[in-house]
Order: C-alpha cells, then structure tokens, then sequence
C-alpha cells in the first residue's frame, strides 16, 4: 500500500510542476467525495398474530434495510482516480486533436491553410470560474502536421505503472 501512496504524491508532485494542477484537483475532489456503498442491516420489525382476537404472542420479525454509506479509497483506488485523469488530460486530449486535425484534413484536402488555430474551451466559462486553473487549449498550425509521442510514451508508461501497483501481475 505505500507503494501506491509513493506513487500518488511523486505523480501529483509530477503534475503540479507541469501545469496540470487541475488533474490533481479534480482526482482530489473526486477522492474527496469518497465511494458509495450500500450496506444491508436487520432493522427489528412487530409482528402481530393474524388473528385480532388471539394474545398470541409471535417473535419479532427481523426487516432487512438498505442503508447509503461513503467510505474513503483505498491507495490503490486513488492511484487509479490519478492515473485516469491523467489519461484524460494527455491521451484522450491527443486523441481529439489528432480527430480534429483528420477532420481537418478531409475538409481542406490535406491543406489545412484556412486555419490557423483551434482553440477547445469550456462549454460555459460562467460554470467553471478562472481562478480553477481550468485554462483553454489551443492546437496551433505547426502541430498539425506531427502526431504526439508524449501520448504513446504515456500509454505505456500509464500500463507499466498499474502492472507495477498491481504487484507485476
């Protein structure tokens, strides 16, 4: 388990020197918000004799109840909480631009001299204020052309490291 916990604080540590603060806050707001389980519980009910007039008396009846719990994650549980936003933030992001550019491509005939920019930003900037850290992203023309090896690094370091925290399975 402290292998995870290293994990977790070298890669966030990793991340707030890279601009990518906002990973770090939204995984922590995440593991914040903890896991919901639902736990079963015997709740004592009465039970009455089907007969009004009979004194009999009948045992209690045990009622099972659903009861909503939180309950925190474990290190391997916010390892992975990391680990995805990270792919969302680097590998999904390429994946984008690379549909993007492809698109693109298709509309211009591999030309792409109409645009110069293509900036992604938040569906509405009222949601999300700028003091998160939440800035916009830009695809610039010199990138369209070249593909993004920081995205397939990535991938495989993201496998090695889930292999590692699992134990080398």
């Amino acid at each position: 388990m402290a292998d995870e916990d290293e994990y977790f604080l070298r890669l966030t540590e990793v991340l707030r020197t890279n601009g990518f603060e906002w990973v770090v806050a939204q995984a922590q707001a995440e593991i914040a918000e903890g896991r919901i389980v639902t736990k079963e519980v015997q709740a004592p009910g009465l039970q009455q004799s089907m007969d009004p007039d009979s004194l009999e008396r009948l045992p209690p009846r045990r009622r099972r109840s659903a009861l909503v719990a939180t309950v925190q994650y474990d290190a391997s549980e916010r390892l992975e909480i990391l680990l995805k936003g990270i792919e969302s933030a680097v590998i999904v992001r390429s994946d984008l631009e690379n549909e993007v550019i492809r698109l693109l491509k298709d509309i211009d005939g591999d030309r792409i001299e109409v645009v110069d920019k293509v900036e992604f930003l938040p569906d509405d900037s009222e949601v999300v204020p700028a003091s998160a850290g939440i800035r916009s992203h830009s695809l610039e023309r010199e990138r369209f052309s070249t593909s993004s090896p920081l995205r397939n690094d990535l991938a495989e370091a993201l496998s090695q490291l889930r292999r590692a925290a699992d134990g080398g399975a």
